[in-house]
């Protein structure tokens, strides 16, 4: 090859090998970066004709036997090829859909390790190495399954990277018991842990791959997908560098994702993806509408869903306090109603006229948001120590209790 995927890009996974790209013979590299991005760079011995109105089908066979498969829409864009001196014989495919090393067979599988983007925390497991007490591994139940989090062996190297939004890293290794679960059903317990670390972590934490492994620890096959990462940061909701707090979190906040979403499908995924898309925006007015959007989504789904399980058919709109109102009632959240009417001022300020009712735009917004912290958390049933976005950040963030009413 002219020029390779290892010279070109950092791959956190690169396989080489020979196969077919959509039925023609080709010499391969197809790899994954940190950012979950998946790569195919192919040789071919002739010109070839790639056009495909389905897209790209890859198999093959990796230099040390292992299967690859692989799947996307078409793409053709010559990686480093000059068109002058050389034929045109070369594939790049960037942002391959998926990608399987191996024989994918979930009838053996034992336990599955997922590749962790962003997620930042201390471990408690003092054999387990790392710096002072913050060690590299954390475990617990969830769903009745055993759950090991350990940080990557470059952790403290990538670590301001991921703190200062400078790039996306995988930090961490997540290992799920499957204990008979199928494919789709451990898939599903990951995409909700997600969605709680970046509830919690103000950044994109999400999956790119996973390792399936049999009773015997041997690995049986590696998938590779493109997920939705992003390096941006945000507020920090819960400090998870005490592995008890991470643990008390994930603890409560699991079992509440899954009740919530059995009445409210969907819901707590779209408020982790608003929570997050809402850190890149610039000007204060788009973070409180965002914020107010999603209070007015989680009051509406819960009052509809209160009349349609009485056999009433609920009315098309619900005011703004009332909303906040059968949050409170609902899920215990300790608030009194000078702030259930600041909310609602403040709400309808902003969504109705793109401004805040009062002159110090910040501090609204902020106060506003304090309100919508503490009913969140308590959705996900938690009720220890968060971080009060009203506190002076040059003091340091501080901590709260969840049952103490301001």
């Amino acid at each position: 090859m002219s020029a390779t995927a290892e010279e070109t890009e950092e791959f956190i996974s690169l396989y080489e090998g020979s196969g077919k790209l959509n039925q023609q013979d080709c010499e391969f590299e197809v790899g994954q970066r940190s950012d979950g991005q998946i790569r195919v760079y192919c040789t071919f011995s002739d010109s070839p004709e790639l056009v495909n109105a389905h897209g790209v089908k890859f198999c093959g066979c990796t230099n040390d036997g292992r299967k690859v498969l692989g799947k996307g829409p078409f793409q053709n864009r010559p990686w480093g090829v000059d068109y002058d001196t050389e034929p045109e014989r070369y594939f790049s495919h960037y942002g391959l859909w998926e990608l399987t090393v191996g024989e994918q067979d979930w009838s053996k599988a034992h336990s599955v390790s997922f590749a962790l983007t962003n997620f930042l925390f201390c471990g408690n497991d003092a054999n387990s190495g790392g710096r002072g007490t913050c060690y590299n591994k954390f475990k617990l139940k969830l769903d009745s399954s055993d759950v090991v989090f350990r940080r990557v062996d470059d952790y403290y190297d990538i670590y301001n990277t991921v703190v200062t939004g400078q790039s996306t890293e995988v930090t961490c290794e997540l290992t799920i018991a499957v204990d008979g679960r199928g494919r789709d059903e451990v898939r599903k317990m990951i995409n909700r842990i997600c969605d709680l670390l970046t509830i919690a972590q103000g950044r994109r934490i999400e999956w790119i791959n996973y390792r399936v492994y049999d009773a015997n620890s041997s690995l049986i096959f590696t998938y590779h997908e493109i997920r939705r990462t992003d390096p941006r940061r945000g507020f920090v909701l819960i400090d998870f560098q005490n592995a008890n707090t991470a643990i008390n979190y994930l603890t409560k906040s699991f079992p509440a994702y899954g009740r919530f979403d059995s009445q409210h499908p969907s819901l707590l995924n779209g408020v982790a993806n608003i929570m997050f898309d809402t850190n890149a925006a610039r000007f204060t007015i788009t973070h409180a509408l965002s914020m107010f959007c999603m209070v007015d989504a989680l009051g509406k789904n819960l009052l509809d869903y209160q009349y349609i399980s009485r056999g009433k058919t609920p009315p098309h709109r619900y005011p703004i306090k009332t909303k906040v109102e059968a949050l409170k009632n609902a899920y215990k959240v300790c608030l009194c109603q000078n702030e259930i009417d600041y909310f609602g001022l403040s709400r309808n300020c902003v969504v109705h006229e793109l401004k805040f009712h009062t002159g110090d735009a910040r501090k609204e917004y902020e106060k506003s948001s304090h309100i919508f912290h503490r009913i969140l958390l308590r959705i996900l049933d938690y009720e220890h120590l968060y971080f009060d976005i009203t506190l002076p950040t040059g003091q340091g963030f501080g901590e709260d209790m969840l049952h103490s009413c301001p």
